[in-house]
């Protein structure tokens, strides 16, 4: 397979990932086989912007994005021809592609042209279409590489808008309320990625001390990142970690 799809978890820097992912694929002779791994050791790659620039002013990366169909069937054409060397194609993220427009990636994603390798990014493999999936490798990006290179603009606003992460975490470790501020302005994406941070925290204080409290406190992260993927009501979602 040409196709490949990196498994982010939550909001990356996607500059950062694009870059890393690009020099490793033209540094290694293996291409992606061992990137997993370089993830966990790799990630300060001198100059790893200069490199990424040069492979894009010669055409050995390429970058496309669209936001509706008839953009995608005129603009995904340009890409079918063979070319010389390994090129890739970053496509972007799968969250920001309807279903239709995923859809229609299906046939190059299954034969692409010659020497086109084609990446997209996608938080979890649960949100792939099974057409897609059928169609690619996936790769899972290090929790490590993601803690350091998180969207620095999200997690701000973030910070302002909704109680600290580790502080929410110990009170519901000690079963204490959580006092939200008004959730009016907040955005799901926003809520999203605090509830990613919330489950990290309670993941560690569970391997420290596996104990009921911390498991139905887990279970109901779980359950506020569902209700909010299903936007119900802001209030409720966020709600039910006080339970």
């Amino acid at each position: 397979m040409q196709s490949f799809i990196f498994l982010t978890k939550t909001f990356l820097n996607q500059q950062i990932l694009t870059e890393f992912v690009a020099n490793y694929f033209f540094e290694k002779s293996s291409k992606f086989l061992k990137i997993e791994a370089a993830f966990d050791t790799e990630f300060d790659t001198p100059n790893r912007n200069e490199k990424f620039q040069r492979y894009v002013a010669s055409s050995l990366v390429l970058e496309a994005s669209f936001d509706e169909k008839k953009d995608f069937t005129a603009g995904i054409l340009d890409f079918y021809k063979d070319y010389s060397s390994p090129t890739l194609l970053f496509l972007g993220d799968l969250s920001q592609y309807s279903l239709s427009l995923q859809e229609g990636m299906l046939r190059i994603l299954e034969e692409p042209p010659k020497n086109l390798f084609i990446v997209l990014f996608a938080k979890d493999r649960s949100e792939v279409l099974a057409t897609i999936s059928s169609r690619c490798n996936f790769v899972k990006v290090s929790q490590k590489f993601i803690i350091k290179n998180l969207n620095l603009n999200l997690l701000e606003k973030v910070k302002q808008k909704l109680p600290n992460v580790l502080e929410t975490a110990k009170k519901m470790v000690k079963k204490e309320a959580i006092i939200f501020p008004d959730l009016k302005n907040l955005e799901r994406d926003e809520i999203e990625f605090w509830l990613w941070q919330l489950e990290i925290y309670l993941q560690e204080f569970y391997k420290a001390n596996p104990n009921p409290i911390l498991e139905k406190s887990l279970d109901s992260v779980l359950q506020a990142k569902k209700l909010n993927s299903e936007n119900l009501q802001k209030k409720f979602s966020l709600g039910i970690l006080n339970l």
